[in-house]
């Protein structure tokens, strides 16, 4: 579907131990869909340059993915594998579910340390 996506929780920009690959989860497409879908239609902030190929993703959208329960997970990931953008790449409600539980676990990491979460396009 696209770049070698790296998302990744930093102080800084800076990639450390706690790393995410994909090779298709967009941070302004698929991850803005998942935002949409938890704040009722509401578009995200776009990511923040940092540099060529690194953005910082809002913390308003950090925050959303992190408040989703364990409990949620399952439904959501079928909601957004069903979405025409996960739809039209050929992305399972499996891989769409297990992605976004890695996902939301980053988050996680991200908001309780106080660090952003970045992404970085290889």
């Amino acid at each position: 579907m696209g770049d070698h996506i790296d998302f990744f929780v930093s102080a800084d920009g800076t990639p450390g131990d706690d790393v995410m690959d994909t090779a298709w989860l967009d941070p302004e497409v698929h991850v803005g869909r998942l935002y949409a879908d938890l704040s009722g239609g509401v578009q995200p902030p776009r990511p923040t340059y940092v540099t060529t190929n690194v953005d910082r993703v809002a913390d308003e959208v950090r925050d959303a993915l992190a408040s989703v329960g364990p409990d949620q997970l399952a439904e959501l990931g079928t909601r957004w594998a069903t979405s025409d953008e996960l739809h039209a790449g050929g992305v399972s409600e499996a891989e769409a579910t297990a992605v976004l539980h890695d996902l939301v676990g980053l988050c996680v990491s991200a908001r309780d340390a106080g660090l952003g979460l970045y992404v970085a396009r290889t």
